[in-house]
């Protein structure tokens, strides 16, 4: 009975939460803080993705619309608007079920959301950094947001930087 039941309980802070990812536990703080802070930009990028798509789906339903009234020269301007509506809804998808497509299709979209200066290129560039910088947030095998977030505040809140 050399046991004391009195003594406060002693935590390991050298391994990982219960039931997350072995490669979690591999990174140091400064590389999960990193993937944190990318796996946030990504999803801020897909819910600006998904407004983007809203707008311009309700722009191809008014183009359509006036389809009648519209000049033989504008039909090519609806076209347009309805290949990028396609290509900001398959983005959105992609993005959102973090397959290893929904990445490519995320750098495609940042690649021309830089041509909109001044604002769309800061998103741009900082959703190349997010979707380059983190290729293990996709694909089948990938690390979950959930995951990556559980351990960064559990490392923030016990002060484990090593």
């Amino acid at each position: 009975m050399d046991e004391n039941f009195y003594a406060a309980p002693e935590a390991d802070l050298t391994t990982p939460q219960h039931g997350l990812v072995e490669a979690l536990a591999e990174l140091n703080y400064k590389q999960l803080r990193k993937l944190y802070h990318r796996s946030i930009n990504i999803r801020t990028l897909n819910f600006l993705i998904c407004i983007a798509a809203i707008f311009m789906g309700f722009s191809v339903v008014g183009l359509v619309m006036s389809l009648s009234q519209m000049p033989s020269r504008m039909v090519s301007f609806l076209i347009i608007f309805i290949l990028i509506f396609i290509l900001e809804l398959v983005t959105f998808i992609g993005v959102f079920l973090r397959a290893d497509w929904g990445r490519f299709m995320g750098i495609i979209c940042s690649i021309l959301i830089m041509l909109n200066f001044p604002v769309g290129t800061l998103f741009g560039i900082a959703g190349l950094f997010a979707f380059f910088g983190a290729p293990e947030l996709f694909g089948p095998d990938r690390i979950k947001h959930a995951e990556v977030r559980k351990e960064f505040k559990h490392r923030k809140r016990n002060k484990f930087f090593n």
